[in-house]
C-alpha cells in the first residue's frame, strides 16, 4: 500500500506540471516557408489582457506577401483577424499601440526610384479596421561615398544576417529607418542614415504617439565615431550614443528645436567596449551598458555607467570582470553538452537584454551569438557596409550559451548564472527560433523559453522553460514545456503574462501548419 500511495503521489505531481500546464491551443496563420529574418516586432501587448501578432501567411522571397493582424485576450480567444498584403518592394517594420489605435509603421523601398518611405498604418484596436494611413518621411538614396575616418554605424547582428541572405528580401542596408520610442511611449524618434554625404547624417522627425510632427533636424555623427543608436527622453530631448576608434564613449544630449547640445564622456581603457545599450533612469539619468573585449573580440567582463546631464557628472561606472567561477561552470557545461564541439572561445557575445528599473537595479545578459560561413569571418564589431549586401552568402546562425548578472543599486554583484543551449538554423530563417524570449514577472521572477533539439538530428522540436528568484538567482524550475505536435518556436511571437505564456510555433522547419499555445506558468 506504501509503494502504491508513493506512486499515486508522483502521478499526480507529474499531472500538475504538464497535464494542466496548456490552456489552450489554436491554430495560428504562420504558414510561409520564408519567415523575415530581420528582427521585426511581430507581436503586441496592448493590456493585461490583450494581444495582438503579425503573422506572414503567404510569400517567399520576392513578391507581395500576405500578413495576418489578429487580436487575443489571454484566454486565447481570437478576437480579430485582418489579411494585410504588402507589395513586392514594402517591409513591415514595426507594431506600436498609442491607447486608441494600433500602429503599424512600415519601409517602402522603391529600389528603381531610389527612394525610402516611411509609412504608417492606423488600425482600430477593437475591430481591427484600417481608419488611417501616413506618410511619414520620404528619403532620396544617393551613391554611398566610403570614406576612411567617416562617421559610422555598428553594424547589429540582424544586418550581418540581411547582408548574408537573397537581395533585397529584406529592407536594403541604406533604405532603413530606425524607429526609437521614449520611456512613456509618448514621444517617437524615427530617423534614416545618409551615407551618401562626406559626413555622416541621420535626417530625424520627432513625433507624439498620435503620429503629428513636433520637431525635424538633421543629427551628423562626426568623424571617427561609430553610432550605437539615437534614443528621445519624454521631453523630447535625443541623446545621441557614439563611441571613438580608440573606445572614448560620447554622449550627446541634444535639443532638436534649440539645437543646443550637452556632452559627457568616458575615457577609453585597456579593453575596447562594444554592444552599447542604452536605458533612461528619467529625463536627465541615462545608463549605458557594454561588454569589455580583448584579443580580437573574446569578452572579458560586463560594464554600465550612469551619466546625470542635470548635474553634468559621469556619477559611476562600474566594471565586473567573468569570474573564474563563472569561466569553470561555462567549461564543466559544454563538456557535458554533446551538441557543443571544442572549448569555449569567449567570443560572440552579445547584450541581448539590459533590464534598469526604478530603484536602478541592473540585470544584464550576454547571449553567443557568431554566422559561420564558407565565405566571410564574422566579426561582431564590424560597421554597417554597403560592400557586405552585394552578394548572397551561405551561412548557419549559432546561439549557444547565455550568462545573466544581476547588480544592486550600490553596484554589487547580488549573483551571477550561466546556462547551455545550442541552436544550428539557416541564416535565411534569422533568430526566429533561435535565442530566447525572456520576461520578468512584478513577483520577481525571471523567466525564460527557448527552443531546443531533443534528438539527433538538430531539428529544435522541443520548447525549454526556466524560471529563477530575481533577488537570489536561484533556479525555481526548469521543464520542458508540453509540445506533442513536435512544434518549433517561433520566438518573435511569444507574449508574457504574470501567470501565463502565449508561445507559437511552426510543424518542421519549412512547415506550413503552425499553431499557438497558451501555457500556465
Amino acid at each position: 500500500m506504501k509503494y502504491l500511495n508513493l506512486f499515486f503521489l508522483i502521478f499526480l505531481i507529474h499531472s500538475s506540471l504538464f497535464a494542466q500546464v496548456v490552456v489552450k491551443t489554436l491554430p495560428f496563420s504562420f504558414s510561409s516557408s520564408y519567415p523575415e529574418p530581420d528582427g521585426r516586432r511581430e507581436a503586441l501587448k496592448l493590456s493585461e489582457s490583450e494581444f495582438v501578432t503579425l503573422s506572414k501567411s503567404k510569400g517567399g522571397e520576392a513578391g507581395a506577401a500576405e500578413f495576418t493582424l489578429e487580436k487575443y485576450d489571454k484566454d486565447l480567444n481570437s478576437l480579430f483577424k485582418v489579411v494585410l498584403t504588402a507589395g513586392e518592394e514594402e517591409d513591415y517594420k514595426e507594431l506600436f499601440f498609442n491607447g486608441t489605435d494600433i500602429i503599424l509603421f512600415s519601409i517602402l523601398h522603391e529600389n528603381m526610384k531610389q527612394t525610402s518611405k516611411l509609412l504608417a498604418y492606423g488600425f482600430d484596436a477593437k475591430t481591427g479596421a484600417k481608419k488611417w494611413d501616413k506618410t511619414l518621411q520620404e528619403f532620396k538614396i544617393n551613391n554611398w561615398v566610403p570614406l576612411k575616418f567617416k562617421g559610422a554605424v555598428r553594424e547589429s547582428f540582424e544586418n550581418c544576417i540581411g547582408s548574408s541572405i537573397t537581395k533585397n528580401f529584406v529592407t536594403p542596408l541604406q533604405y532603413q529607418y530606425d524607429i526609437r520610442f521614449s520611456k512613456d511611449r509618448k514621444k517617437i524618434l524615427t530617423y534614416i542614415f545618409d551615407y551618401s554625404q562626406q559626413t555622416l547624417v541621420a535626417s530625424a522627425k520627432l513625433w507624439d504617439n498620435n503620429l503629428n510632427q513636433l520637431q525635424e533636424s538633421k543629427i551628423p555623427v562626426d568623424n571617427n565615431f561609430i553610432n550605437y543608436g539615437i534614443y528621445p527622453n519624454n521631453k523630447g530631448d535625443v541623446f545621441i550614443l557614439n563611441v571613438d576608434r580608440l573606445g572614448r564613449m560620447v554622449v550627446v544630449k541634444y535639443n532638436l528645436e534649440s539645437k543646443s547640445s550637452d556632452l559627457l564622456d568616458i575615457q577609453y581603457t585597456s579593453t575596447r567596449r562594444e554592444g552599447l545599450r542604452l536605458e533612461f533612469l528619467n529625463d536627465d539619468v541615462i545608463y549605458v551598458a557594454n561588454t569589455c573585449t580583448k584579443d580580437g573580440g573574446r569578452v572579458t567582463g560586463v560594464m554600465y555607467s550612469k551619466l546625470d546631464f542635470g548635474t553634468r557628472l559621469v556619477e559611476k561606472i562600474n566594471y565586473h570582470e567573468i569570474s573564474d567561477n563563472m569561466k569553470q561552470t561555462m567549461k564543466l557545461l559544454r563538456q557535458s553538452n554533446k551538441s557543443l564541439v571544442g572549448e569555449e572561445t569567449w567570443r560572440g557575445y552579445h547584450i541581448t537584454d539590459f533590464f534598469l528599473n526604478e530603484y536602478e537595479k541592473v540585470v544584464l545578459v550576454l547571449e553567443k551569438r557568431e554566422i559561420t560561413s564558407m565565405s566571410y569571418d564574422f566579426n561582431q564589431s564590424e560597421i554597417n557596409d554597403i560592400e557586405k549586401w552585394k552578394a548572397t552568402k551561405p551561412a548557419k546562425v549559432n546561439a549557444e550559451g547565455f550568462m545573466i548578472f544581476s547588480f544592486n543599486k550600490d553596484d554589487e554583484l547580488l549573483w551571477e548564472n550561466v546556462h547551455i543551449k545550442s541552436q544550428v538554423g539557416d541564416v535565411a530563417a534569422g533568430l526566429l527560433s533561435s535565442s530566447y524570449s525572456m520576461h520578468i514577472s512584478d513577483e520577481g521572477k525571471i523567466r525564460m523559453a527557448y527552443a531546443f533539439s531533443s534528438n539527433s538530428s538538430g531539428i529544435l522540436n522541443s520548447i525549454n522553460y526556466i524560471e529563477w528568484d530575481e533577488l537570489t538567482g536561484s533556479k525555481i524550475k526548469e521543464l520542458a514545456l508540453p509540445n506533442d505536435e513536435g512544434l518549433t518556436m517561433l520566438r518573435n511571437f511569444t507574449m508574457w503574462f504574470e501567470d501565463k505564456v502565449a508561445i507559437a510555433g511552426r510543424k518542421g522547419l519549412l512547415g506550413k501548419k503552425s499553431s499557438i499555445v497558451m501555457y500556465k506558468i
